[in-house]
């Protein structure tokens, strides 16, 4: 998206193999977990308050009312998308006609 409004004119995203993230939001997560097989949270005030409660380092919890559908957003698109399951690198460029391209590769060490 960023590319084809013209924001960029190149994006590169990479994601970690499965079980190498090792991301502080899954030790947050993680914490909750813990939390709620000693505790109940019988309502959502409970939970947020739960949420700090397990995570001493999280100084706010907030709850959404809205969120944007990006799948809805995305279903058009979605049906040109084949192969991106298994690779973890994805390069768009804006391509000669003026739209985005998406190219990937599985590993960085590869060759675009």
């Amino acid at each position: 998206l960023l590319v084809e409004l013209h924001m960029f004119d190149e994006v590169q995203v990479g994601f970690l193999m499965k079980g190498h993230t090792h991301e502080d939001v899954d030790a947050l997560f993680g914490n909750i977990r813990s939390w709620l097989q000693k505790h109940d949270a019988r309502t959502m005030n409970a939970l947020m308050d739960g949420c700090k409660e397990a995570n001493k380092s999280v100084r706010d919890v907030v709850m959404l009312k809205e969120m944007y559908d990006v799948k809805d957003w995305l279903t058009p698109a979605m049906q040109q998308l084949h192969n991106h399951s298994n690779p973890h690198i994805f390069r768009f460029i804006r391509g000669s006609n003026g739209h985005c391209q998406m190219f990937y590769k599985h590993w960085n060490h590869e060759e675009w």
